[in-house]
């Protein structure tokens, strides 16, 4: 497996090399791509993702079933369960926010059945899986928990951030560059490998709920002006036309 990938990353490598443009999402990725491939960086763009409109118009938001559990806090978490995405180490900052701080929360996570069914008895404990979900019932699951939670190790771009900060919710995020490139100052920033730096961040976050309430309304103005489809699909027609 590890020859394999080699090898895939080598061709990846040899192909990106070789296109007259390459276009990115994010900042980080271009820096890589500059000092990892030694890419010119007049031939990497920019362009960044942007949240879908389903995130402007409630009325097509669909319902979303959230068990009630008895529990100070419900932390949610809203993707797949990739070895990347980290959420292995949910049992761990439960075990220390109850350990440390006193505060019992539950993880409500969005797995496939399969997903849930590989998950470990320690890690089903402390979590409920609402199962998966359309894109239109994404806004209701931000809405019915407390805070989302994203401790991945890595990522290109992911939406998750940003239509975090849309809806209003605290993101508590792992401290890495494409997490930051997206969400800036606004997201509540830990190490992704130290449970007690997680459920620090978590409990500080909320024995300072008041203070909080008016950053996050500026991470709401921050994720809607981050971009939107007109202005993307003007960078990349702009792109094509300064390529003819």
């Amino acid at each position: 497996m590890r020859l394999k990938n080699r090898l895939k990353y080598w061709i990846q490598g040899f192909y990106f090399k070789r296109a007259d443009v390459l276009i990115v999402e994010l900042e980080h990725v271009r820096e890589r791509l500059i000092s990892e491939l030694k890419i010119k960086p007049d031939r990497i763009v920019v362009i960044h993702n942007c949240l879908s409109s389903i995130y402007f118009d409630e009325k097509n938001w669909e319902r979303v079933f959230i068990p009630p559990v008895d529990c100070d806090i419900r932390l949610g978490y809203l993707g797949r369960n990739y070895l990347h995405k980290n959420t292995a180490i949910f049992p761990a900052i439960a075990s220390e926010l109850k350990r440390k701080y006193g505060i019992s929360v539950r993880f409500y996570v969005t797995f496939t059945e399969n997903e849930w069914k590989k998950c470990t008895s320690d890690f089903k404990a402390i979590s409920v899986n609402v199962g998966s979900l359309t894109v239109a019932q994404c806004p209701s699951f931000y809405k019915a928990v407390d805070a989302i939670v994203f401790p991945s190790l890595l990522e290109c771009f992911s939406a998750t951030p940003l239509e975090t900060m849309a809806m209003g919710k605290p993101l508590f995020a792992s401290d890495r560059p494409f997490n930051r490139d997206i969400c800036g100052k606004y997201a509540n920033y830990f190490d992704p490998t130290s449970p007690e730096s997680a459920a620090e961040v978590i409990a500080h976050f909320f024995s300072t709920e008041r203070q909080n309430r008016s950053i996050l309304c500026a991470a709401r103005n921050h994720a809607i002006n981050f971009s939107n489809a007109k202005d993307r699909a003007k960078k990349y027609l702009d792109l094509l036309m300064q390529r003819d």
